[in-house]
């Protein structure tokens, strides 16, 4: 009986840590794909669920605390999906579902972009 109760107790804590684990998709259309890129707010508004992958210049300064430039911190970018280029604009990528609208913004300025195969691209000088 105590193998029994330990089995399930330890299954019932690897069952948490996997829900506990972050993801690096927005959740939701509402949860909006936030990072501060040379003191701007990158955001993007995917309308479906989506993973955002941003590719920056060597010298931006990258700030994963969207709060920091007025965005939420609870839809930052995570760290894993941003990569440095040899370029001097900003490249985002996001893949979500086919025939999503997305909306990119960042220092002022928004494109809209939608796609037929899932994987849109937006690209933006920085300040």
């Amino acid at each position: 009986m105590k193998s029994l109760i330990t089995v399930l107790a330890v299954a019932f804590l690897f069952a948490l840590c996997l829900l506990n684990t972050s993801s690096a998709q927005a959740g939701f259309g509402f949860e909006d794909p936030q990072l501060c890129v040379n003191g701007k707010l990158l955001m993007i508004v995917p309308g479906s669920p989506a993973s955002v992958y941003v590719s920056v210049p060597p010298d931006a300064v990258v700030d994963y605390s969207a709060n920091h430039c007025g965005g939420k911190n609870n839809f930052s970018i995570p760290a894993a999906n941003v990569s440095r280029n040899g370029t001097s604009q900003m490249t985002v990528t996001v893949a979500t579902m086919s025939n999503t609208e997305i909306v990119f913004s960042y220092d002022g300025t928004t494109v809209t972009r939608s796609n037929s195969s899932g994987i849109v691209a937006a690209k933006f000088k920085l300040p």
